[in-house]
């Protein structure tokens, strides 16, 4: 199945997962965030470091 912007949601805690990691989850790059918005190209993350949300591609993100 497609992993489309659609299946996420404001408020679902997500894991970025980077390209270099392969999918894996468990990989020591990857990050928790909480989507604050969604349109047709990206998911909009807020990661803990960061005041305001980064535009994430939903083929990075999983939901947690």
């Amino acid at each position: 199945m497609e992993n489309s912007t659609f299946n996420f949601k404001e408020s679902d805690k997500v894991y970025y997962i980077p390209n270099h990691a392969k999918g894996n989850v468990t990989h020591k790059d990857v990050e928790i965030g909480v989507v604050t918005s969604v349109n047709k190209l990206y998911v909009f993350v807020q990661f803990s470091y960061g005041t305001t949300s980064k535009a994430c591609l939903s083929e990075n993100l999983r939901k947690y």
